[in-house]
């Protein structure tokens, strides 16, 4: 069917409404515990726009299915009709290869991994503690791990702040954007009118005009 959204598409774009939607209510993560469910929302959209699916029925699921299959040898390889995979559980499911190519691509994806990567390097490597007692608190230094030439953190508590909670809160937005950034892709970034992001906005809206 022209202009059909797929089902992959429609899944991320409301995990990731749902969480843009929630960090306003939920206080941008400043809570600890809105932190997590922020956390969990993003890396949920990122595996629904990554992990395999199943696959929908011939005809219905065609438009989804061809855009992510792999080109053997200049035809498409599909696992259905690979011999010897009819009856493996794989065959019934659909891998999106395309996106991963396409967030392989995608300077900014390796930018802020490696700015995570960066983030944890330094939560792993101390070199300095938070210390209190009756009188206040105050820093004091001690031995990194992995010496002092590579990143470093204060050791503190999670809550209100560490290390630990500064790689949480840039993954759970990083994860967000990776797994968001596949259906806007896919959509040209939403600027073409037949794309599936303008294609779902007007099923949606002949949908509760249908209704009324």
């Amino acid at each position: 069917m022209k202009g059909r959204v797929p089902t992959r598409d429609y899944l991320v774009a409301a995990s990731a409404g749902l969480t843009l939607a929630y960090a306003a209510w939920g206080l941008g993560g400043i809570p600890t515990w809105s932190l997590h469910i922020l956390l969990a929302g993003g890396v949920a959209t990122l595996a629904l726009a990554l992990c395999p699916l199943p696959r929908r029925e011939q005809g219905a699921g065609s438009r989804e299915q061809g855009a992510d299959s792999v080109a053997v040898r200049g035809t498409r390889f599909d696992p259905q009709r690979t011999e010897g995979n009819q009856n493996s559980p794989l065959s019934t499911l659909h891998f999106p290869l395309q996106s991963l190519k396409r967030l392989a691509r995608w300077p900014a994806f390796w930018l802020s991994l490696a700015f995570l990567i960066y983030l944890l390097i330094g939560a792993l490597n101390p070199a300095a503690q938070v210390v209190a007692d009756e009188r206040g608190w105050w820093v004091e230094t001690t031995p990194a791990p992995f010496g002092i030439h590579l990143p470093t953190s204060v050791t503190a508590d999670y809550q209100p702040m560490n290390a630990w909670r500064v790689l949480a809160s840039f993954t759970a937005a990083f994860t967000l954007i990776w797994g968001f950034g596949r259906v806007s892709l896919v959509a040209k970034l939403s600027c073409s009118p037949s794309g599936p992001f303008f294609s779902a906005v007007r099923q949606w809206g002949w949908s509760g005009s249908s209704s009324t």
